[in-house]
């Protein structure tokens, strides 16, 4: 992505949190390794609301679903390039699972 490009997609999320009063939460995220608690990453968590500042809370609503697909690109700028290992607790098990993290989310869009 040129510089351009990568002005424009930053301008296009801050109309996107400008519009949506989008505001977001972090939490760490941490894991025991050999009797310690390590930091390993993060998990993000984004809000938003209707453009018009109204919410319904109606599944399927139009104005939910493009308020969704504008957070959704918000976060796939957030998240890195390269590629990183994500580690889940597995239901099925008590081992954990190893999963790379682009077999996991969806590519940024350019």
């Amino acid at each position: 992505m040129n510089e351009a490009t990568s002005n424009e997609m930053i301008e296009r999320l801050k109309e996107h949190v400008d519009l949506h009063q989008v505001c977001y939460e972090v939490w760490p995220e941490v894991l025991m390794v050999a009797g310690e608690r390590v930091k390993v990453g993060f998990n993000l968590e984004l809000f938003g609301t209707h453009s018009d500042g109204e919410s319904r809370l109606s599944p399927g609503c139009r104005k939910c679903v493009r308020t969704y697909e504008d957070l959704q690109q918000i976060a796939e700028w957030i998240m890195p390039d390269e590629e990183r290992l994500l580690v889940t607790r597995s239901s099925r098990s008590t081992g954990d699972c190893m999963k790379r993290r682009s077999e996991n989310t969806v590519p940024r869009s350019s």
